[in-house]
């Protein structure tokens, strides 16, 4: 049945993660940013993609949008991090078919990306991160030393 409703008047629902939650969740990623939002499902496997579902719908179907400009380049090199989240406001999530009115590509729903406006004064922030990985493995009867910490790996 068909209602006389305007579009900005439709019932949707939206999650927000501010700068400060972001700063909690201690995330490199947007998608591991979003992951903790109920609803949305993102795993990391292996070679570094990355998978993402919203409500059960995969990233395909997904839109993503930086400061409400469409960005399609997640589709395509969606294990890459963004450059920096130290200028990330915040992250908005409108979860549902949302086609009318963001267009192609938003049925699972669309992540909006805010980013910080310029503020009048200089300022300057940092960010260090480290993370270590290491993978060894010799086949049966091939004789090898053991090697405690992976970061003493040259």
């Amino acid at each position: 049945m068909k209602q006389n409703v305007r579009l900005k008047d439709i019932p949707a629902t939206v999650n927000i993660i501010d700068a400060h939650e972001l700063k909690a969740r201690s995330a490199d990623q947007w998608l591991s940013a979003i992951s903790y939002t109920p609803g949305i499902f993102a795993i990391r496997n292996y070679g570094g993609f990355n998978t993402l579902t919203i409500r059960g719908l995969d990233s395909r179907n997904a839109l993503l949008l930086r400061d409400g400009v469409r960005d399609d380049t997640f589709l395509i090199q969606n294990s890459s991090p963004m450059s920096s989240f130290a200028n990330v406001e915040r992250i908005e999530i409108l979860k549902g078919p949302n086609s009318v009115l963001y267009g192609q590509g938003a049925m699972a729903g669309v992540i909006n990306i805010i980013s910080k406006k310029p503020k009048k004064k200089r300022a300057t922030s940092f960010l260090l991160r480290k993370e270590v990985s290491a993978h060894i493995e010799l086949p049966p009867g091939l004789p090898g030393q053991s090697v405690p910490n992976p970061s003493d790996i040259e």
